[in-house]
């Protein structure tokens, strides 16, 4: 584990230096040394790893390509995997074979030694929906969808075992979804739990929300969809009933220049979707810059917290640098930024170590401090000069609100070291408890046997899911 405190004066300098979204060079947020004004203001925090990782489950599969994932114990569909009670205790659940049947298990990790319990004992890994949370008596719950039923909840049992109820949704929907996906779930402040999720109905998206009080039965409503938006990249609620979300608008393509420009939507129930321009687009002169992979969380009071990986490419299409950003709304439609972290752990590839910030999540404790697991990118061009990039190690930043600590929790080689196999990470998260004091943090190394992201066939990979945890003092 490495550990680095970063000072709000090094953030603004680096975040100044870096071009970027300042004034006159694309338009959206401004660099600032106050632009989180959030939690208990600090020196900088204290991480401490516990122990090893927890070793979930190994698995094999093949991959062409880094979006392949077939065969990975934690897959995009489980969204969220790992949550967190507010009794601290903590959980993930997690697809590994069990007697030729691909199986959902649940695992108890607050500690190492947790046994692993069938949630479902047959799922078709291409359609695994889930999402696990605790509900306000801390006993944790699995809500899945398949083809077959819309939402089902299961929960735990004091043995151990998993009950399944059937959650009717198709009146609130409209309909009978042919599929579902899960962007959210958590705890509200209330003690409700809620997931917010978009079912297809005869091909058209239809957002909602689910959410079921404490002792209560679930609800689901409906929300308008974000008009304007190409894609949706995350979502978020807030403690008002509102939604919140992170996206961006159409472009036709092949597009020259392309409106990348991030924007975030609020919509209240009932109301109508009001929209603010988070961070711009600079297009050529001489590179392309611009901030993508958002991730979004809102904090007690209502107001969004952003975090991102802010880049800049060549005309060509190659990445030249990468770097970790956080924004926040500094007041009459205006956004601020702070820059995080500008470079990789020694995680370098062939294109040097310029490169980090990937797939970044975000979470909130109680006391409102921030949490952020991201990850760093080895980057190289092959001999047909084609740019190759693989993300991996785990990495976590938290501030508390005076500085960031930054740590990394798994070193891995980079290209540089190891150009065959390819070490990776991937879907890396981090979730606090209520009080802040420890977070887990969940994700997947990838072990590939090959040398390039370019593959005629699909290449051995090897997929190990773990669970790390962190205690994290003032």
């Amino acid at each position: 584990m490495r550990q680095l405190r970063i000072s709000i004066l090094s953030i603004l300098l680096a975040a100044v230096g870096c071009g970027g979204d300042a004034p006159g060079d694309g338009g959206g947020a401004t660099p600032s040394s106050t632009c989180l004004q959030y939690g208990a203001g600090g020196g900088g925090a204290v991480v401490s790893l516990a122990g090893a990782p927890q070793e979930i489950a190994t698995s094999s599969g093949a991959a062409m390509n880094t979006s392949d994932e077939a065969g990975s114990p934690l897959p995009g569909r489980l969204s969220p995997p790992l949550a967190v009670g507010l009794c601290g205790t903590a959980g993930l659940i997690y697809l590994d074979d069990h007697d030729g049947t691909t199986t959902l298990f649940y695992r108890d990790v607050t500690a190492a030694g947790g046994i692993p319990e069938v949630v479902d004992a047959a799922v078709s890994w291409s359609d695994a929906e889930a999402a696990l949370l605790f509900d306000a008596a801390c006993v944790p719950h699995v809500v899945g969808s398949t083809f077959d039923d819309t939402l089902t909840d299961r929960v735990r049992g004091d043995d151990g075992t998993w009950t399944p109820t059937i959650v009717a949704a198709d009146a609130a929907l409209g309909g009978d979804p042919g599929s579902v996906h899960f962007e959210h779930a958590d705890l509200s402040a209330d003690g409700s739990m809620r997931i917010l999720g978009t079912a297809w109905i005869a091909d058209k998206s239809t957002p909602f929300v689910a959410s079921r009080g404490p002792g209560g039965a679930w609800a689901i409503a409906t929300y308008p969809a974000q008009p304007a938006a190409e894609e949706v990249l995350a979502w978020a609620p807030a403690n008002d009933g509102s939604i919140h979300a992170v996206y961006l608008k159409p472009n036709t393509y092949p597009c020259d220049p392309c409106d990348m420009n991030l924007y975030w939507g609020r919509v209240s129930p009932g109301g109508t979707w009001e929209e603010e321009q988070v961070s711009g687009t600079v297009w050529g002169n001489p590179d392309d810059r611009f901030t993508n992979q958002p991730d979004i969380a809102v904090t007690a009071a209502g107001d969004p917290m952003i975090v991102g990986r802010w880049q800049r490419r060549a005309v060509t299409g190659s990445l030249k640098e990468s770097e970790l950003r956080i924004y926040a709304p500094a007041g009459s439609g205006e956004w601020c930024y702070e820059t995080v972290v500008t470079t990789p752990d020694g995680y370098g590839g062939g294109d040097g170590e310029k490169y980090t910030g990937e797939m970044p999540r975000i979470a909130l404790d109680g006391a409102g401090r921030i949490h952020v697991a991201f990850h760093d990118l080895t980057e190289w061009h092959d001999a047909n000069q084609w740019a190759n990039g693989i993300q991996g190690q785990l990495r976590y930043a938290v501030h508390d609100g005076g500085d960031w600590t930054v740590t990394t929790l798994l070193k891995q080689p980079g290209q540089s070291e190891s150009p065959a196999p390819l070490h990776g990470f991937a879907r890396g998260m981090a979730v606090p408890t209520s009080d802040g004091a420890t977070v887990y943090f969940a994700g997947v190394q990838r072990i590939w046997e090959t040398d390039s992201i370019y593959n005629d066939s699909g290449k051995p990979i090897t997929f190990k899911a773990q669970v790390f945890r962190a205690a994290i003092s003032e």
